[in-house]
């Protein structure tokens, strides 16, 4: 039988991911802004969906297709997700000025570059630099050969993750909210970027898309149940959820938790909360449980300190993307493995 205390933690769960009753909204007419420009080898070129050929399909993300596609005027290959579109103009509005904000702050190297956006049969086309594969998909391959990522090739993933979000946060005032190993991009290279920049949930509060509150296994405890700010966090970088009453702050560390748990997995190859039935009952055993750690004497101290310091229940505990950036495990993994022969040894990556 449950205590009193576990029945009103499930309570206030189902009551903070109850989605909203919404009346339909309109779709935006599908003559609106048909052409759109890109930022192609350092030149700005006029685009629409004519001159893109589908070379193939890379699968469906959390807001739409996503389509390897090439630009037949310059030669250029380009990775197009398509937004279904069903809001007013203002949230379109929103939506693409963030990726304009995004796309005009400059190169930042830990972020996939984003070449543009259109409309198009309904849908927002947005056009960004393709990648090789993604952390899940590597991850997977190793695995399957009965080897694990080591500690090096780890920090030097998770150090431009962190200086993508970073970036994101200081520069564009947006917190990505839903980083899962999908989100992380790799490439022949040796890069490692971030390939979902997060642009529905900005500071100022624009949302294009409601993300599935109640589906991520990577989503932090205080997402789940978002805590009473104190009076000082209150300010105007807060928003009001649609699923929950309560004011949830848009503070970066809820993505720290997300990293965290992703170097669970990775270093692991097991999901930590594995044991899982319902969804409901995944985000019930984030909320009551201790936080995951790893297996002390298996890895580095300094792996999992730095694990420990992402994965505090209480968000105001958990480190900040500088303290992380300065942790001896990330300095650690400054040099040792060249990542570009580790990714490639694992044969030729599959297009993401």
């Amino acid at each position: 039988m449950q205590d009193d205390g576990q029945s009103t933690q499930k309570v206030k769960i189902r009551r903070c991911l109850r989605l909203p009753i919404q009346p339909p909204q309109e779709v935006i007419p599908v003559d609106l802004e048909t052409e759109g420009t890109l930022t192609l080898g350092g030149k700005r070129v006029p685009c629409d969906a004519g001159d893109l050929e589908h070379l193939s399909s890379l699968g469906q993300g959390d807001s739409g297709d996503v389509d390897y596609m090439l630009h037949r005027p310059s030669g250029i290959p380009v990775v197009v997700k398509r937004i279904l579109v069903r809001m007013d103009r203002d949230e379109i509005s929103d939506l693409l000025q963030d990726i304009e904000t995004i796309r005009s702050c400059g190169p930042c190297p830990d972020i996939v570059s984003v070449y543009g956006a259109f409309f198009r049969d309904r849908h927002v086309w947005v056009c960004m630099e393709p990648m090789d594969t993604s952390l899940d998909k590597f991850q997977k391959t190793v695995y399957n050969r009965g080897d694990r990522i080591p500690e090096t090739a780890l920090a030097k993933i998770a150090q431009p993750v962190i200086q993508g979000l970073d970036f994101l946060y200081q520069k564009v005032k947006v917190t990505q909210r839903d980083l899962k190993p999908a989100d992380v991009l790799l490439n022949s290279k040796g890069e490692v970027k971030l390939g979902d920049f997060g642009v529905r949930y900005t500071q100022r509060g624009a949302m294009a898309r409601p993300r599935d509150n109640g589906r991520c296994p990577y989503m932090a405890p205080d997402r789940i149940d978002p805590p009473e700010p104190d009076p000082g966090e209150i300010t105007p970088n807060t928003i009001h959820t649609e699923r929950c009453s309560r004011l949830s702050v848009t503070d970066p560390r809820a993505d720290v938790w997300s990293l965290g748990i992703i170097l669970v997995e990775m270093a692991t190859g097991e999901y930590p909360y594995s044991d899982y039935g319902p969804q409901f009952e995944l985000l019930v055993k984030i909320v009551e449980q201790d936080a995951p750690r790893l297996t002390s004497g298996e890895f580095s101290s300094e792996f999992e300190d730095f694990v420990s310091v992402c994965l505090k229940k209480n968000y105001r505990e958990r480190a900040t993307f500088e303290q992380l950036l300065s942790h001896p495990f990330l300095e650690g993994g400054s040099g040792g493995i060249d990542m570009a022969a580790y990714l490639n040894s694992y044969g030729e990556l599959a297009k993401c």
